[in-house]
């Protein structure tokens, strides 16, 4: 899931840095273009970076955060809302795992 999720979100970050260059080459007069070209091609290529980094480092600091509580998950702690929840839970891990301990 997390390995999809960076892929979607690269390719929307392509996709609106090429939008992004489009509409700033359409837009834009040709000698507005021809003196401030390194402006705006970094304006148009760095700036969705920024976002990407972002956005990534959002989705791998859940999926440290996921992996960390699984690796601390107790059975014996485990809280629910309702009693049947519980019993429900701890069933299916020992129809599926034999026992609580495995």
């Amino acid at each position: 899931l997390f390995v999809e999720r960076s892929a979607v979100i690269c390719a929307f970050i392509m996709w609106c840095a090429v939008l992004a260059a489009t509409a700033g080459i359409a837009l834009t007069d040709s000698s507005f273009r021809k003196r401030h070209v390194v402006v705006l091609f970094m304006a148009i290529f760095l700036l969705p970076v920024i976002f990407l980094v972002h956005a990534l480092r959002h989705s791998y600091r859940e999926k440290g955060r996921l992996i960390f509580d699984l690796n601390s998950f107790d059975v014996d702690t485990l809280v629910c809302h309702s009693d049947f929840d519980r019993a429900f839970i701890l069933s299916a891990i020992d129809a599926w795992y034999g026992s609580r301990e495995a």
